[in-house]
């Protein structure tokens, strides 16, 4: 069952981007239900952060969850980059790297 809800979760996250909010909250409802049946998979922490990612006011949730499939799944390219994108305002903003992807490792 958890295979089902993450595959549907999936097809609701690339939708057409009109359809994000109602479709993305569904996504990651579903998400989380998978994630309670495997904590441990890092795909199901990845993509709960490509979904928070989608939502505005959800940047932290996406980031926690991507540092999670990290942590589970070193070098997992995808959340690598993901979370690139996601940081790259606060890297620039302490002067940091400024690149999409600078200072990121696989």
């Amino acid at each position: 069952m958890e295979i089902a809800l993450r595959g549907y979760a999936r097809l609701l996250l690339y939708r057409s981007q009109e359809y994000v909010d109602a479709e993305t909250t569904a996504a990651i409802a579903l998400l989380q239900r998978a994630l309670n049946t495997s904590p441990k998979f890092a795909y199901n922490h990845f993509y709960l952060g490509l979904a928070f990612s989608f939502l505005d006011d959800h940047k932290d949730e996406a980031i926690a969850h991507v540092h999670e499939c990290l942590r589970l799944k070193p070098g997992h390219k995808k959340a690598v980059e993901l979370l690139a994108e996601l940081t790259q305002g606060e890297l620039a903003s302490d002067g940091s790297e400024s690149e999409r992807g600078e200072g990121a490792t696989n």
